[in-house]
C-alpha cells in the first residue's frame, strides 16, 4: 500500500472556460474588401459566402465559436480536436448582421429591388426571415498575409449579440502596445 507521503503532488491546474460559445454555421472565408472600413468591408466578402441570388441554399460546416479572454477560436464539430484561434490583437472589425432584401421607390419605371447585409439591430431587418449572422475581419499575418472575412450563419440573434458583447468586451481590454501575434493559430 502506498504511503500519502509517496503520492506525488500534481501541479494546479485551471480550466479556462470562454466567456461565450455558440454553435454556427461556418460559412468560410473571403479576402476582406480593402478598400472599405466597417460594415461596408463585410458586403461584397458576405455576398461570396451567403446565397444573396435567392436560391436559399447555403453551404456550411457546423462548428463551435468560443471568446476567451485573449481571443476567439473556432472548432469543428466533426473534428474537435482541431481548432484555428485568432487572437485578439488580430481583430479588425466583427459585426452580427442580417440579409435584408431592400425594395426601391415602385413609382419609378424600372422598379429596384437590391440586398444588403443590416446590422442585426436595425428596423431595416427586423421584417427579414432570414436567419441572423456573425461577421469577423481578422489580419492574417502567417502563410498569405492580408484580412480575411470569416462568415457564420448563428442559430438565433441572442447568439449573435452575445458573441458581439463577449468581443466587444475583450477587445476593451487590449493593452494598448499590445502586437499582433501571429494569427490566426492552427492547433
Amino acid at each position: 500500500m502506498m504511503n500519502v507521503d509517496q503520492i506525488p503532488i500534481l501541479p494546479e491546474t485551471q480550466t479556462i472556460e470562454p466567456m461565450v460559445q455558440c454553435g454556427v454555421l461556418y460559412l468560410g472565408t473571403t479576402p476582406s474588401n480593402i478598400d472599405f472600413g466597417g460594415l461596408d468591408a463585410v458586403q461584397e466578402p458576405f455576398s461570396y459566402r451567403y446565397p444573396v441570388d435567392g436560391t436559399n441554399t447555403v453551404q456550411g460546416i457546423d462548428a463551435v465559436l468560443s471568446v476567451y479572454d485573449n481571443g476567439i477560436q473556432l472548432t469543428f464539430t466533426r473534428q474537435p480536436h482541431a481548432a484555428i484561434f485568432f487572437p485578439i490583437t488580430s481583430l479588425i472589425y466583427c459585426a452580427s448582421l442580417r440579409f435584408s432584401v431592400i425594395k426601391n421607390d415602385q413609382t419609378k419605371s424600372v422598379p429596384m429591388v437590391d440586398w444588403r447585409f443590416t446590422p442585426l439591430d436595425s428596423l431595416v431587418e427586423s421584417e427579414s426571415r432570414h436567419p441572423p449572422l456573425f461577421s469577423l475581419i481578422v489580419r492574417r499575418t502567417q502563410l498569405l498575409p492580408g484580412d480575411e472575412c470569416h462568415c457564420f450563419i448563428t442559430k438565433n440573434g441572442d447568439s449573435a449579440f452575445s458573441l458581439i458583447q463577449a468581443v466587444s468586451r475583450v477587445y476593451a481590454n487590449i493593452n494598448p502596445g499590445a502586437q499582433c501575434l501571429k494569427s490566426p493559430i492552427f492547433y
